[in-house]
């Protein structure tokens, strides 16, 4: 669909006025148009124009095609000029202000301790959670049986507690008289 910024005269006969539209250019130059940008009035001395330039640069930037009158008009006001300034300007102050954000953000990150990191499998190596939830594991019931039998018999073991890897004081004195006799 090629769309053009062009005149639409509603004037009477030797009256002319002119609206600036967009339109299909398709569509009839007095027809239905898309949107209505601005007016034109070549009957008063200087002639008088009125237009949207943000709304004719806007068309413009999605490919409407203005004719050579409408052209000239748009350089005459210099609309077009204070829309791409007003743009410009714009634009600097979205990016100024973009910058701030990301200096602001950048500077808060440097200011707050880092998050914790979990290490998956040094989580799953502890015996009291269960991998990755935090459940308590069950016990099996033969190893607590063997931790609990060799609390008990620690002459059996091999003359240490488990508990603090000393020699057991009644295998101290069993040794010492094994030793005097």
């Amino acid at each position: 669909m090629a769309v053009k910024i062009r005149l639409k005269r509603i004037g009477a006969k030797k009256n002319p006025f002119y609206r600036i539209v967009v339109a299909d250019a398709r569509y009839p130059r007095d027809g239905r148009f898309i949107e209505q940008i601005g007016t034109y009035d070549p009957m008063t001395k200087p002639a008088k124009v009125s237009v949207d330039g943000g709304r004719a640069l806007a068309w413009m930037k999605n490919g409407a095609q203005p004719t050579d009158t409408v052209r000239s008009l748009l350089k005459s006001t210099g609309a077009l000029e204070r829309a791409r300034g007003e743009e410009a300007a714009k634009a600097a102050a979205q990016a100024a202000a973009r910058e701030a954000a990301s200096e602001a953000a950048s500077e808060a990150a440097s200011e707050t301790p880092p998050a914790k990191v979990y290490d998956i499998a040094e989580q799953a190596e502890t015996p009291e959670t269960d991998g990755l939830f935090g459940l308590a594991e069950a016990a099996e019931p033969e190893a607590a049986y063997d931790t609990e039998q060799a609390a008990a018999e620690p002459e059996a073991a091999g003359g240490e507690t488990p508990e603090t890897g000393t020699p057991d004081a009644g295998t101290a004195e069993a040794a010492e008289s094994e030793g005097s006799s």
